[in-house]
């Protein structure tokens, strides 16, 4: 519970941090465009995210005694970690493209 709680403070203060930069960098008059955006991706990072996870999890599934359901394997995992990581890499690469005059 305690590692929920900092990790959401720690989000909240990301993503809040992540809207004032999209507010400042925005003419007064594309303010609620560009708002409306950067949640709209957000929330569909959000939705997304959890489906791939989802998505290996579930294929790589394995038999364990003394479970009656399959359980993900440590195969599954590193996958997600992986294609986490390369959509991290990818996201960065392309932040490093946009100049500040651009924002």
């Amino acid at each position: 519970m305690i590692a929920g709680v900092l990790f959401n403070a720690g989000m909240s203060v990301t993503l809040t941090g992540n809207t004032i930069i999209v507010i400042r960098a925005a003419d007064a008059a594309d303010t609620g465009a560009w708002t409306a955006v950067y949640h709209t991706s957000q929330n569909i990072g959000g939705m997304t995210g959890p489906v791939i996870a989802g998505a290996f999890l579930t294929s790589f599934a394995v038999n364990v005694s003394g479970w009656t359901a399959a359980m993900p394997s440590t195969e599954a995992f590193h996958l997600v970690f992986a294609a986490i990581s390369v959509l991290s890499l990818a996201t960065l690469l392309l932040s490093l493209r946009v100049r500040d005059s651009e924002i």
